[in-house]
């Protein structure tokens, strides 16, 4: 929602989420402040497993992605989902893959506590900074492109 505001307050930009749980769109859209709701293009996508670079990821099935990004948040699929075939430590990592190509010069790309996400984006690119940091939980990690 603060991303949110601060791009209806500057007048440009968009946000585009997607999520598996209509339940979880639903509250998200509840925190949204109302003024806001325009720049957040919310996606309710079933999750499925694929193939990328020899590593089974569960993915989403259904992914608009705009030309340039700027700022990647990821944070999820949540665990709970458990499909054949893919690994449960990978969840969602695969969807960056699609991603990696789109983003801008200076982008961001900020991942929850799945350290194998970090691990294949160091993979697939070079970063001029990779920071962790731990808050007494599974921590997180904030990569800025080279």
């Amino acid at each position: 929602g603060i991303i949110a505001q601060a791009m209806e307050d500057n007048d440009r930009g968009l946000i585009y989420t997607i999520e598996h749980d209509p339940r979880l769109m639903a509250i998200a859209q509840d925190l949204l402040p109302t003024e806001a709701r325009s720049r957040v293009i919310q996606i309710q996508s079933e999750v499925a497993v694929k193939v990328y670079n020899n590593g089974t990821y569960v993915c989403y099935k259904s992914k608009p992605i705009p030309e340039k990004i700027d700022l990647v948040v990821i944070d999820g699929p949540p665990e709970l989902i458990s499909l054949k075939g893919a690994d449960p430590r990978r969840f969602a990592c695969g969807d960056i893959l699609e991603i990696v190509p789109r983003l801008n010069s200076k982008a961001k790309i900020f991942v929850d506590g799945r350290l194998l996400t970090v691990e294949l984006l160091s993979s697939v690119m070079e970063w001029d900074s990779i920071d962790r940091y731990n808050t007494g939980g599974p921590g997180h990690t904030i990569l800025e492109m080279a």
